[in-house]
């Protein structure tokens, strides 16, 4: 995902990896941010599914909520299981759909559109 990223996106600082931020005592990690658009992505793994997991993940969306940041969730098998091109086409349209939620101030989390399964 981070070598399609750096594709796309080429210019120095337009996709920060592993992008570190706090919400009160809390620090998380979120795999790839895009300021321009205000859009975070997170690539999921199993540990993910836990219930550990599941709010670690409610906490880190409320958090980038809060800073009207859009987040886009898709799991480790999806992104293995993608061709680079459908890659590209999942990043384009969270990429606008993050560009148009950030005009209307609606932030909350984006799943994978292309899987069936739910990943937040």
């Amino acid at each position: 995902m981070g070598n399609i990223l750096k594709e796309i996106l080429p210019e120095k600082g337009q996709v920060q990896a592993q992008w570190q931020f706090g919400c009160g005592k809390r620090n998380f990690i979120l795999d790839f941010y895009i300021r321009e658009v205000r859009l975070g992505i997170e690539v999921d793994g199993s540990q993910h599914q836990s219930t550990k997991g599941r709010q670690s993940d409610q906490a880190k969306e409320d958090c980038l909520a809060e800073r009207g940041i859009f987040l886009a969730r898709i799991s480790n098998r999806r992104v293995l299981e993608l061709s680079d091109g459908d890659l590209v086409e999942w990043l384009r349209g969270v990429w606008r759909k993050a560009s148009h939620l950030s005009k209307h101030d609606s932030p909350g989390p984006i799943d994978d559109p292309t899987s069936d399964e739910s990943t937040s």
